[in-house]
């Protein structure tokens, strides 16, 4: 087969579980280890803009990026009322997981979650590790509340030095409790502060998204319906996150996984802390584990420090999948 058989750049879906789900699969050369992406919110797609920083992984892997169910391509208004539970995810997972081994003829596959996609990603080691070779976790999500109590720290700490009298008055109705009636009303107060004080990105916004532009702007992989699909995908997640997030603890309900578990963390992540990561990276057991600093970012590695992950993933993980 020559080289530019080998290439692939493809979208593609699936009819998982009564459910028309897309992926695109990128790679310059069909033959090597293939790693799925599993994106955050619930209901944050990558599609249109993963591929702008994934250039150094395509060479050494073959990637696929899912829009899961309910989110960007994948959306569909006829589910809109559904409200997804987290074994909804899984039992989609593990289907698409199964359809894509054989249709490229792996045995394994390497998982690489994102916030909610790590939450995800070490669930469904738990209960299917046979196929997978290892997880990535970036942003890692543990536990949803500890992990908001450190947040709020963080924010309180930072508008302190700051003498800003708003950001207590607009926390004070989730100073008590983060629940199903204020949840999301809390996102967009901690996704407004967030944006003021850092802890989201570390790397200026405005630089991610001049890289992001140009893959966007193609309308290669989305239409404008599309587009239009993804902003009624990340505001139907909230409505999915408040029914699966509150309840999330790994400690309890991930104390151990069958596969080798990688921490890639942003040193200056306060979206999901990785105070409360490194608690759980001490605790849970895997049968090799190994925590990776990433010094430059907060809650997106694979975005902000997008060459070193994928150095990283080539010359550090690799070596240790299964």
């Amino acid at each position: 087969m020559n080289k530019k058989a080998q290439h692939i750049d493809k979208l593609q879906s699936f009819k998982i579980n009564n459910s028309q789900q897309w992926v695109l699969v990128r790679g310059t050369d069909i033959k090597n280890p293939l790693v799925l992406f599993l994106h955050g919110g619930p209901g944050f797609s990558q599609i249109a803009f993963a591929p702008a920083f994934q250039k150094k992984l395509e060479e050494h892997f073959l990637v696929v990026n899912w829009d899961q169910r309910g989110a960007g391509k994948s959306f569909s208004e006829q589910e809109q009322n559904r409200i997804l539970t987290l074994e909804d995810f899984i039992n989609d997972m593990h289907l698409f997981i199964n359809a894509l081994l054989l249709e490229y003829k792996k045995d394994k596959i390497i998982l690489i979650g994102h916030s909610w996609g790590s939450t995800l990603g070490t669930l469904y080691c738990v209960k299917y590790p046979e196929h997978i070779s290892g997880l990535v976790c970036c942003g890692y999500g543990i536990n949803f509340r500890d992990g908001e109590k450190v947040s709020l720290q963080y924010l309180s700490l930072k508008a302190s030095e700051a003498k800003c009298t708003n950001f207590f008055k607009e926390m004070e109705p989730f100073k008590n409790e983060i629940s199903k009636s204020n949840f999301t009303q809390y996102i967009a107060f901690k996704s407004k502060w967030m944006g003021k004080f850092g802890g989201y990105f570390n790397v200026p916004y405005s630089r991610l998204l001049i890289k992001a532009l140009p893959s966007l702007l193609s309308f290669r992989y989305y239409s404008i319906k599309d587009y239009s699909n993804w902003i009624k995908g990340i505001k139907r997640g909230q409505a999915i996150g408040k029914n699966t997030l509150l309840n999330i603890d790994l400690f309890t309900q991930a104390p151990k996984v069958n596969v080798p578990l990688f921490f890639c963390i942003g040193r200056h992540d306060y979206n999901t802390p990785w105070e409360v990561a490194r608690k759980y990276y001490k605790k849970i057991e895997a049968p090799y584990k190994e925590w990776i600093w990433f010094e430059n970012s907060a809650h997106s590695p694979i975005f902000e420090e997008s060459d070193m992950f994928a150095e990283i993933m080539v010359s550090d993980i690799s070596p240790h999948l299964a």
